[in-house]
């Protein structure tokens, strides 16, 4: 009899962000994609909300019970378009998942980060990290521009590394 799978979702949310897909069982990031954007007003990228569910649907059909949201704050010296892009972002993601039937997750960069001694880490850090804990995650991260991505990585592994710490 074959195990269920476990997977789990992370999101590093933004414009720039990226999805991870993570096999708890396996230690294994299975996917990451980036995040699909659109084109919106005055030519600025916004998210993609179909391209989102199309992958958060996918993963669920896949296996994937949980999801873990990077839970950014509004940093009012950013500007307000960025502020409110970081809150729909947030909402979008919560909402999808919970209308998918996902336990939903979320968690601060700062305690993330410190479980993974990034704390005052250049962002390309993350990559070393996430190459050296996770099978697969090398294949997915070969640019120096792939942090983003090691981010999801890492959240999505994150379930599996605090109750299994790797390395």
């Amino acid at each position: 009899m074959q195990k269920e799978k476990q997977l789990v979702i992370g999101v590093d949310i933004g414009m720039g962000g990226a999805i991870a897909l993570f096999d708890q069982r396996m230690g294994k990031i299975i996917t990451i994609d980036d995040m699909p954007t659109i084109k919106g007003e005055k030519g600025r990228r916004k998210l993609d909300g179909l391209g989102v569910f199309s992958i958060l649907n996918n993963h669920k059909r896949q296996g994937a019970r949980m999801i873990v949201i990077e839970d950014l704050h509004v940093m009012f010296k950013n500007g307000a378009f960025a502020s409110f892009s970081v809150g729909h972002g947030k909402g979008f993601f919560e909402g999808v998942s919970i209308g998918l039937d996902l336990e939903v997750i979320m968690i601060s960069p700062q305690r993330w980060k410190k479980h993974y001694g990034l704390i005052k880490v250049a962002k390309e850090g993350a990559i070393q990290v996430a190459k050296d804990l996770h099978i697969g995650a090398d294949r997915f991260l070969t640019r120096k521009m792939d942090h983003d991505r090691a981010d999801a990585a890492l959240l999505a592994a994150l379930p599996c590394d605090i109750l299994n710490p790797l390395g």
